[in-house]
Order: structure tokens, then C-alpha cells, then sequence
């Protein structure tokens, strides 16, 4: 009888476990597939489907039956910079708190896959979990490819052009997020052919390919990208290659090189593809000028030193690279991130969550030097390898799709997990597998009344009726959901501008203009100002934005100048900054003087 339960229990574990891959391997590569990018959160439902997938792979931890539980010490990284968005929202008392618990949202998700992965490493070991993952990095990638090739030969009336993006990320819609997943691809493709599970036919071909992608999309960081899978992982293989046999050379992963070399120099012959200038083109270009990426290091350290323990808040660097504008003549355009991993957290969560994080990926590394470096490893540090570069330069993680591939990575990875006697894991694992699909369902629910909301208010036409009970729908959202930050940006917008309602339009400019100063935003905030009789302010906000964002000063003055032809006079001292912003400088620092 006991062995009649003892099979039965493994046949539902590894039915489980099986369940558990698929849908992991799903998290990596369907939400890429995605190609409804719309605001107003363009990246909705590509986050939204890849946080399902890996909730509905975390019910494996449910059905575990072992009283050994897996819990890598890498998990406490987001575990605790979740409690310290907690006492930013207590002691800093953002306008709004939905910014830090939409993150701690996320960085529970990471700490689950985290704790998912270690443990489906512990039972199944890497042998068998990394060939499947592998595999659909690389179809994903294959598919992204194979989809913008067919793209370009889709006529743009057609029904199946809203499957296939015309474009040079593909479906991914960026082509940095494009760049990134098909290195991704790359990388587990060279692993397949390590293991002998690729054939050399096969991997010239998507090798061929893959490399393509990257030299169109003209992304400068595909450079990094090659060099750390060619040379990085020829010097990581020859370590590999002494301790297991491999189906490769290690010397043969540098002919990565000249093959992306050769690429650049066949693409832009490609017209159909319409490419970008060429990595290395754009890299040279750039050289001798100035650097976007340090100016936004600098404001980042700058903020940093202003509030050094806590930082200055989550989401609250865009607005002190706003008020900046004018010491950084080069810098145009809304910049929400120091597009530098370290710095960001350096600048809003301080030395604390820095030191979390920099701990917390430290001991993981460290770790890395006990064990041995086997193919499946060499796997995990090249993935990871390139989701770092990506990190350094822009802002992955703060995608649910990329910080799930981190996560599972960094689980999967992790040596010297902390091993728990916890009996009620599965009680625990349960619960919390209920709270994510209840949240995931609340958010898939409110975004979409959201986005109807919005569409219908943005009909020209509808009767007075339809837009009160509309404005009374965006009001509920904004007070009942976690897009408060989203509603208020078009609630000011909507709203009729009546003098009675120019107070709190005002006031409610004011909190997404500090959460969000984009180029709609700063010019409309302007006109607040100068229309509740605050001409000062008016004329410094809009001089700050017509430098931030000169390509809309020409409509803007359009939309003015026919306000003060009827009659407002409020709007002439910001017109007067719209005609001529740089005479109207001059004269307000003479008149100062």
C-alpha cells in the first residue's frame, strides 16, 4: 500500500514539475510574441501575461511534499527592498504611494520565481530544468525573427499586420528589450550546441540570424553582448571543457565576432529590413561628443547625495531631472531613469537599497567560485551576463519579464540556499498562489476599465451625460485602484476649464507633473499656473519646458495664441515665453540685474 502512495505522489510531483517547465518556458517566450503596445501603460499586457505564467509555474512550491525547503539568501534582496519602500511610504510620505507598492508587487514576484527556481534546481536538478528553458530562449528568438523578416512583407491595410509589427524590434516593440532577448536567444542557443543537442547546420543558420537582428535593431550595447558570449564565454568554457566533455571548442565561440562584423556589413545592403545605422557605426558617431548616459549618472549621484540613506523616493528622479533642465543644455526629452541599475537605486532608495542589492548579487557571485562550472552554469552566467550589460545601461527590471528571467536565473544559480524544516510550505505557497491570481485578475480588470474609460472620453461628440458618467468611472479608478497615478494625468486633462475647477486642476497637475513631467504634461502645467494667476511660475515652468521638449513648442503656441485671441489675458505671460523663449530669458536675467 505504501508503495502504491509513494509512486502515486511521484507520478503528481513530476506531473507537477512538468506544468511547472511549461509554463516557465511559456513566461519567457509568449509575452515577446505580444503586439498590443497602446498607452496608456504601452507594456500592460506583456507584463501582465508574463507575471502569469510565472504564478501559475509557482503552484509547483504548493505541491511540494518535502519537509526540506530551498531558500537561496539571494531572496532576501527583494524581500527587504520591499520593506524599504515601506518606510519610504511612512517616513517620506510620497503624493503617491502607489508608485512603491506597485514595486514591492514586483520584487514579491521576483522573490517568488527566486525561491521557484532554487527549488525546482534542488529537485530536478539543472541537468534536466536548463535544456527546456534553453529551448525556449532560443525558439522565442528564432520566432521574433523569423516574424520580423515576414513583417516587412505585410501590407500595413492587412488584418495580419496587428499580428506581425513592421518594425526593427519586431513584435518586442523596443528595439533595446529586442536586442537584449535575442543575445538571450544567442546565448542559449550556444548551450544547446555545447550539450550536442543542436546540429552545426542548424546553428550556422539561426547563429546567421540571430546575428542579424542584433546588427538592424543598431543597438551599441550588442557590441558588449557579443564580446561577453565570445570571449566571456570562450574563457568561462575552457574551465567547462576541463571538467566535462564538450561538443564544442572553446575557440570557437570567438568566431561569434567577425560573424557580427560580417552582419553589419550585409544588413545595410538589406533595404527590405530598413535597418537602424550599425552598432558599431553609432558607437563611433558618438564618441567624441557628449554623453547622455553620464549626464544622467551625474543627476543620479547628485540625487543620491542629497538623500543618502532612504533616497529621495521611488519614481522621483524624473522630476529632478526636470528641474534640472536648464544646467544640461544637451539633454532633451523625459528621462525617468539613470538607465544605470546601482545608480537608480543609489538615487531613490539610498546606500540601503543599494547595499541590499549589491550584498545580496556579491554573496550569489561569490558563491559561484565553490561549484563547479558546468555547461548548465556557463548557461546561467551568460544569460545573466547580458541581462547585467542591459541592466548598466538601461532599465530591464523594471519590465516583469525581464526581472522574472533574472529571478529564475538567480534561483536557479543559487549555491548554499538556507534549508528550512517548514511542514506548512505548501499551506503557505497556496495562499499566496490565491493572492497573486486574485491580483492579477483585480489588475487585468481595472486596467482594461481603465483603457474603455479613457477611449470613451476621448470621443469627440459625446453628450455632456456620457461624460459625467465617464469622469465619475475615472474618479472611482483613481480612488479604488493602483493607476491612481494614470487617472490623475488625464483627469486634468478632461476636466472642462471652467475658473471654479482651475484650483484643483492645478493641484492636480502639480502631483503628475512631479510623478510624471513628460512634454504634455509640463506645458499644460504651465498653463494651470499662469491661469490661477501665477505668472512668475507660469514663465519659469514653461521656459523649462519648451527646452525640455522644443519639438512641441510650435503647436503649443498654436493652442496659446488662440486662447488670448479670445479674450484670456492670463496666457499672455507664457505667451510671451512661447514666441520667444530665448529673448524672454534675457530680458527676465537683465531685469534682475
Amino acid at each position: 500500500m505504501s508503495v502504491t502512495n509513494s509512486h502515486h505522489a511521484e507520478k503528481e510531483h513530476t506531473l507537477l514539475s512538468i506544468f511547472s517547465l511549461t509554463c516557465l518556458a511559456l513566461m519567457i517566450s509568449v509575452p515577446f510574441l505580444v503586439t498590443y503596445h497602446m498607452p496608456p501603460i504601452a507594456s500592460f499586457f506583456k507584463e501582465w501575461l508574463a507575471a502569469l505564467f510565472g504564478i501559475l509555474a509557482a503552484l509547483y512550491l504548493a505541491g511540494r511534499n518535502r519537509a526540506q525547503f530551498q531558500l537561496p539568501v539571494v531572496t532576501f534582496v527583494p524581500l527587504l527592498l520591499i520593506i524599504v519602500l515601506g518606510l519610504q511610504v511612512w517616513l517620506l510620505k510620497p503624493d503617491y504611494w502607489q508608485n512603491q507598492f506597485i514595486a514591492a508587487l514586483y520584487l514579491g514576484f521576483s522573490a517568488l520565481i527566486i525561491v521557484l527556481g532554487s527549488n525546482l534546481r534542488h529537485v530536478l536538478s539543472l541537468e534536466k530544468v536548463v535544456p527546456t528553458l534553453a529551448w525556449a530562449f532560443t525558439s522565442g528568438a528564432a520566432l521574433i525573427m523569423v516574424l520580423l523578416f515576414i513583417g516587412k512583407f505585410i501590407p500595413e491595410e492587412s488584418a495580419a499586420a496587428f499580428w506581425i509589427l513592421n518594425g526593427r524590434a519586431g513584435n518586442v516593440g523596443q528595439t533595446n528589450q529586442f536586442s537584449n532577448f535575442i543575445a538571450l536567444g544567442l546565448a542559449s542557443l550556444l548551450y544547446l550546441r555545447l550539450t550536442g543537442r543542436v546540429k552545426t547546420s542548424l546553428i550556422i543558420i539561426i547563429t546567421a540570424m540571430l546575428l542579424i537582428g542584433l546588427a538592424q535593431a543598431g543597438q551599441r550595447m550588442a557590441i558588449l553582448y557579443v564580446l561577453v558570449l565570445s570571449v566571456g564565454g570562450c574563457l568561462l568554457l575552457k574551465t567547462t571543457a576541463a571538467q566535462q566533455t564538450a561538443s564544442i571548442r572553446p575557440a570557437s565561440l570567438l568566431w561569434l565576432i567577425p560573424g557580427f562584423i560580417l552582419a553589419q556589413l550585409v544588413v545595410p545592403w538589406m533595404t527590405f529590413l530598413e535597418p537602424a545605422i550599425m552598432p558599431a557605426e553609432r558607437l563611433a558617431s558618438t564618441m567624441g561628443g557628449e554623453s547622455t548616459r553620464l549626464m544622467l549618472l551625474e543627476q543620479g549621484w547628485s540625487l543620491f547625495l542629497q538623500y543618502p540613506w532612504l533616497g529621495a523616493g521611488w519614481a522621483e528622479f524624473p522630476w529632478y531631472n526636470f528641474n534640472l533642465t536648464e544646467d544640461y543644455p544637451s539633454l532633451k526629452g523625459l528621462w525617468h531613469n539613470t538607465h544605470n541599475l546601482v545608480i537608480q537605486l543609489l538615487a531613490e532608495t539610498g546606500i540601503t537599497g543599494a547595499f541590499i542589492l549589491l550584498a545580496g548579487i556579491g554573496y550569489w557571485l561569490w558563491c559561484q567560485f565553490t561549484a563547479p562550472l558546468t555547461a548548465e552554469r556557463w548557461w546561467l552566467l551568460a544569460l545573466l551576463s547580458v541581462i547585467g550589460i542591459h541592466s548598466l545601461l538601461e532599465y530591464p527590471l523594471w519590465y516583469v519579464n525581464f526581472l522574472a528571467f533574472a529571478s529564475l536565473l538567480l534561483g536557479l544559480g543559487a549555491e548554499k540556499p538556507l534549508q528550512i524544516r517548514f511542514r506548512l510550505a505548501p499551506i503557505l505557497f497556496i495562499a499566496v498562489f490565491i493572492f497573486a491570481l486574485w491580483s492579477l485578475g483585480n489588475l487585468f480588470s481595472s486596467y482594461r476599465q481603465l483603457e474603455t474609460t479613457l477611449s470613451t472620453l476621448r470621443e469627440e461628440g459625446l453628450p455632456q451625460a456620457e461624460i459625467d458618467k465617464n469622469l465619475q468611472k475615472l474618479l472611482q479608478l483613481r480612488s479604488e485602484t493602483v493607476f491612481t497615478t494614470v487617472a490623475d494625468n488625464f483627469l486634468v486633462r478632461v476636466l472642462p476649464d471652467q475658473p471654479a475647477l482651475m484650483q484643483d486642476k492645478l493641484a492636480i497637475s502639480q502631483l503628475v507633473v512631479e510623478n510624471w513631467p513628460g512634454r504634455v504634461e509640463v506645458y499644460n502645467h504651465a498653463y494651470y499656473l499662469a491661469m490661477n494667476n501665477k505668472p512668475v511660475e507660469a514663465q519659469k515652468m514653461m521656459r523649462k519646458a519648451i527646452k525640455q521638449f522644443p519639438e512641441y513648442r510650435e503647436a503649443y503656441h498654436r493652442y496659446i495664441l488662440a486662447k488670448a485671441v479670445k479674450g484670456n489675458e492670463r496666457v499672455l505671460p507664457i505667451l510671451i515665453i512661447v514666441q520667444d523663449p530665448y529673448k524672454a530669458a534675457q530680458n527676465i536675467e537683465t531685469n534682475s540685474q
